[in-house]
């Protein structure tokens, strides 16, 4: 996250970052909160940077645990970034 927030911070030339929080790849991996909200209140160089947070396994779990997530909207709202997560998914 050091290294994220470093260049999202003084680079305006980094438009956005996609994310799949939930699982994050084949080891199942899911975001952590310590990762989430360091993403949700970053600070960027570009005033029109979003952050793209594909879901898609909210509803959807692909093992039995469904471990819930922070809501980034809501988390991007409470940082002052309203508009960085125009069309997550929704439960």
């Amino acid at each position: 996250m050091t290294i994220v927030r470093n260049n999202t911070a003084h680079d305006r030339s980094v438009k956005g970052i996609w994310c799949v929080p939930k699982p994050s790849n084949l080891t199942g991996t899911i975001y952590a909160p310590d990762i989430i909200e360091p993403l949700a209140s970053m600070p960027t160089a570009a005033s029109d940077f979003r952050l793209s947070w594909d879901n898609a396994y909210a509803v959807h779990h692909l093992t039995e645990d469904q471990v819930e997530i922070a809501n980034i909207v809501q988390l991007c709202g409470q940082h002052e970034h309203p508009l960085w997560c125009s069309h997550p998914i929704r439960r």
